[in-house]
């Protein structure tokens, strides 16, 4: 069974991401998205990553929005004890090749075919948009 794709994020970001794609992709019961809400401790936040974690046997492939906040450490923690697939920097394009590759690759796989892909796919737009337009 391919891995549910888990969003963690400071704030709506990750609910937003998650709607985005089921724009795309249609609804799915491998999407979760877990933002973490002002107030909420890192151990509560911990307890609800791991809740969403178990509820899937661990088979989870994990998108924070930012290296080193509150959802990495986090997740840091938790990777001290389990087995953690995953990346930090969450964005829709990233969100969009995790769908596409999950069935296909294993959890570390996955995460090096993403990276590779995004960086091929990054374009500077005011050069595009120059050379699109030069007459």
């Amino acid at each position: 069974m391919y891995p549910t794709v888990l969003l963690l994020s400071h704030g709506p970001l990750c609910e937003g991401m998650k709607a985005s794609a089921e724009m795309i992709y249609g609804k799915t019961d491998r999407l979760e998205a877990l933002e973490l809400k002002e107030g909420v401790s890192p151990e509560e936040y911990e307890q609800e990553i791991l809740t969403v974690m178990d509820h899937y046997d661990n088979n989870v492939f994990i998108l924070v929005d930012i290296l080193g906040g509150t959802p990495f450490n986090t997740m840091a923690k938790i990777a001290r004890e389990r087995r953690v697939y995953g990346m930090a920097g969450m964005s829709m394009p990233m969100v969009l090749e995790v769908f596409t590759y999950r069935e296909e690759c294993s959890g570390k796989e996955l995460a090096e075919m993403t990276m590779k892909n995004l960086t091929a796919g990054k374009i500077n737009l005011c050069d595009f948009f120059e050379n699109a337009y030069q007459k």
